[in-house]
């Protein structure tokens, strides 16, 4: 899967895509708009790629619609100052030859516990488990394949929080793009700390705002002139801006 050609979407296929999905959950929108942009690929092979194999085509199909460059705002956890880092996809991004690590296996002390890392498929089975603690504990279970202490089976319930700390660790580890973290300064303070990038929450965001923009510019053309939605989804973005400016003129 890691070869996926992103196609670039046009205005009318994505904003389909927004329309359609709006009463889904974020993880089935992310699936929903990888499934449009990916057409040569299975929705199950979609939903079965590692969270971080997804952020990454979500970052490349964010790229070839919107641009490389992102922007973010933090607020300082000192000062409460606002920060602002802008960076291109490329330097939160890294291209290897192989694919990540399917399974990971931890030693911690005298346990031994082999798990897989987390699919978008495991995140909408859980979904609907109740609070963060019982999501949590779901999505353990089902990513745990075997725990042992001493050589002895073990549950995943009655594992200690250093080892499930260190599960986390190694998943993040193999599978890079699944928690980019960003380091930020504060402006105002110069207090610096790291800021966890939440791939699928940007895009989405930046897509229902995109979303929003173009209806009230289809509305604003279609009143002025009379023209019909699909020739103004289908007009160069850079003519229909100049129509807009002389519409707001």
């Amino acid at each position: 899967m890691r070869s996926t050609i992103i196609h670039p979407l046009s205005a009318d296929q994505l904003l389909h895509v927004w329309e359609l999905v709006q009463a889904r959950s974020p993880v089935q929108r992310a699936l929903t708009l990888l499934a449009a942009a990916c057409p040569d690929s299975a929705p199950d092979a979609l939903a079965d790629l590692s969270i971080g194999q997804r952020n990454l085509r979500l970052l490349r199909l964010r790229a070839s619609t919107f641009g490389t460059e992102l922007t973010c705002f933090a607020v300082c956890p000192r000062c409460s100052g606002q920060a602002e880092l802008t960076f291109d996809v490329d330097d939160i991004t890294v291209e290897t030859i192989a694919e990540p690590a399917a399974t990971v296996t931890v030693w911690s002390k005298e346990f031994v516990v082999e798990a897989r890392v987390p699919t978008s498929r495991d995140l909408l089975a859980v979904a609907d488990s109740g609070d963060v603690t019982s999501i949590r504990h779901r999505l353990l279970d089902r990513c745990i394949m075997s725990a042992h202490y001493h050589a002895e089976p073990v549950t995943t319930a009655s594992l200690p929080e250093n080892v499930i700390a260190a599960i986390g660790q190694h998943i993040a580890e193999a599978d890079v793009h699944a928690e980019i973290r960003l380091t930020l300064t504060c402006p105002a303070c110069r207090h610096p700390w790291e800021e966890l990038f939440d791939v699928l929450t940007y895009v989405l965001i930046e897509i229902d705002a995109w979303a929003n923009r173009l209806l009230r510019d289809v509305h604003d053309l279609a009143s002025t002139y009379g023209w019909r939605e699909a020739d103004i989804l289908a007009m160069n973005p850079i003519r229909r801006r100049r129509y807009l400016t002389m519409v707001d003129a």
